[in-house]
């Protein structure tokens, strides 16, 4: 058997099981991002990656090697292999660098090999292989439990999720970057995906137009925002970022959609803009 009869998708699942199922750091991790509404069945857009989160500031060498070994196991009659575990530590060049993260690349055996019929190589998206982020010392607050695969994870709350979409919109957004030198994504995104991610979610579920106004999800937000040095007024000039640049926002988000979502998944961009737009404004009331 080989990994051309896994899909994207099914790689990134049995990774998942793979990491949930590691008894000593199953209860301490959490799953975010795209792969949690994958996770959730609320939208089905390309994520090429994992991402996941834990309270501690670090991952000992034995938990490194009992993460390599489950990973080994899930895809090894699959012939595919885990490649390149590494502890990431910032600032690189300081003596009182930091532990901030742990990566891990699953790729095909032929890895290092030009494809061929014979010794294929796994794509995902423009990356060659899965690749996989745990990091640390993050808040482990508005969590929820669900199953995959049959296997129970732990994962973002479906507002915590919108608050870190408001968040990673407002870092990489025009006004943010000019006032926070060094802040946002190096490859300019305007993270339009992030449209698409909250629209979904406010689509999906409407109970959570609610939630994510409620005071004691508020109060959460409020420490988020801290943690990533993002305030109201910079929720302002987000707001007033998504109406000033919407041309430029519509062209990545239409392009994103195109190759990322589903046909029968897709929503208009004014319809995102218009959704995520309300939340955000509820919200900078609840603040």
């Amino acid at each position: 058997m080989t990994d051309m009869e896994l899909t994207d998708q099914e790689i990134i699942d049995k990774a998942l099981s793979a990491l949930f199922s590691i008894d000593e750091i199953a209860d301490r991790i959490a799953l975010h991002g795209g792969q949690a509404l994958i996770a959730y069945g609320i939208s089905h857009r390309a994520s090429r990656d994992i991402d996941a989160f834990c309270k501690e500031d670090t991952i000992t060498e034995h938990e490194v090697s009992l993460i390599k070994d489950s990973l080994t196991e899930q895809f090894t009659d699959y012939g595919l292999e885990v490649r390149k575990i590494r502890r990431v530590y910032l600032p690189s060049k300081s003596k009182d660098k930091k532990l901030v993260k742990i990566t891990v690349e699953i790729a095909n055996q032929s890895h290092s090999m030009k494809p061929t019929r014979k010794s294929p190589i796994h794509r995902f998206g423009n990356k060659k292989g899965l690749s996989i982020e745990i990091s640390l010392s993050n808040r482990m607050l508005l969590l929820d439990r669900i199953y995959v695969n049959g296997v129970e994870i732990i994962v973002s709350s479906l507002a915590r999720i919108i608050y870190e979409k408001m968040l990673s919109l407002c870092e990489n957004a025009p006004n943010y970057k000019l006032t926070h030198p060094g802040k946002g994504n190096t490859d300019q995104s305007l993270r339009a995906k992030d449209l698409f991610d909250i629209s979904s979610i406010l689509k999906s579920k409407h109970e959570t137009r609610i939630q994510i106004i409620q005071t004691d999800q508020i109060i959460v937000l409020k420490t988020m925002m801290e943690d990533v040095n993002v305030g109201k007024t910079d929720f302002l000039a987000l707001k007033q970022d998504l109406d000033d640049y919407s041309d430029q926002y519509r062209e990545e988000y239409n392009n994103m959609s195109r190759d990322q979502v589903p046909l029968d998944e897709r929503i208009d961009f004014a319809d995102a803009k218009k959704s995520v737009l309300d939340a955000l404004i509820a919200i900078l009331n609840a603040l």
